[in-house]
């Protein structure tokens, strides 16, 4: 299969199933097994395929913004109900304390902007449930960085989708590079993932 045929499969999917897997992948990225699923390039492929109306944009923005959004606030409340004492794997508590040392600091622009970032989305929203931090706040202040997240991914992908002659010319004469560049970029980002990861919660224990 060559990597033009593939963009057409790819389309046929997006097109039956789009939105829901956008949904579903945005959710789980915004969850502690964000590592499983490129929620990101997940919904640039939306924002794709979008520019030529195979799928509806907005539906794209609001599907990401569901998932995304809804995995906050389903960890916000979570954080309310939850018995702190069930946190005792070491990785989980040292990453719930680095997320509390954050919600206490309290100001709105740190709180969007470790929302943004789904190394901390997750605990960071856990953290503020269990610290009872003003739920309209938080409900703001995440909507804001969930929006930037989506928006950002997906007008990403819209944007090449403007230029998909042109990106499908290119990539037809590379194809087995193309494969090659590819699998290199996939690895350059699961590593940049897991070492933002590992910076994020180890900075935040200084």
């Amino acid at each position: 299969m060559d990597t033009i045929e593939l963009l057409n499969k790819l389309e046929v999917v997006y097109e039956n199933y789009g939105y829901i897997i956008i949904f579903i992948t945005s959710f789980i990225e915004s969850s502690p097994f964000g590592w499983m699923t490129p929620g990101g390039f997940v919904l640039a492929g939306g924002g794709f395929y979008a520019f030529d109306n195979s799928i509806n944009l907005v539906l794209v923005i609001l599907s990401g913004m569901a998932g995304t959004w809804g995995a906050i606030c389903a960890a916000y409340y979570l954080g309310i109900k939850i018995d702190r004492r069930k946190i005792n794997k070491k990785h989980q508590k040292k990453r719930f304390l680095s997320a509390k040392k954050i919600v206490e600091r309290g100001g709105g622009v740190i709180l969007i902007t470790s929302l943004t970032s789904n190394a901390t989305r997750f605990w960071v929203s856990l953290a503020a449930g269990a610290r009872r931090y003003h739920s309209k706040k938080f409900l703001l202040y995440s909507f804001v960085s969930s929006a930037f997240w989506v928006l950002l991914w997906t007008f990403s992908g819209y944007l090449v989708g403007g230029e998909r002659t042109n990106f499908e010319k290119a990539i037809a004469r590379l194809q087995i590079t193309t494969w090659l560049l590819l699998g290199i970029a996939l690895l350059a980002v699961a590593w940049a993932y897991k070492k933002e990861h590992e910076d994020t919660w180890n900075r935040d224990q200084l």
